[in-house]
């Protein structure tokens, strides 16, 4: 298992090398996934603060335009 930005992938470097050689192999597998919305955005605080209170609006909605919705930053 690997993840990647698809950002992160021009011509010529080692990962796009990798990611060609391995879309040839018939076990692997791509899934590529995108960023939270804003109500799953809201969830995730939500669930990172203990589930006992919601996020407000305008938390939620700076945090995914920050974030792009990745959970991870």
């Amino acid at each position: 298992m690997a993840t990647y930005r698809d950002v992160e992938v021009r011509r010529g470097l080692p990962l796009a090398d990798l990611l060609g050689a391995l879309a040839r192999e018939p076990s692997c597998t791509r899934i590529a996934l995108g960023g939270l919305d804003e109500e799953e955005v809201g969830d995730f605080v939500q669930a990172a603060a203990g589930g006992t209170r919601s996020a407000g609006a305008a938390l939620v909605r700076t945090l995914r335009d920050l974030t792009e919705g990745n959970p991870f930053f």
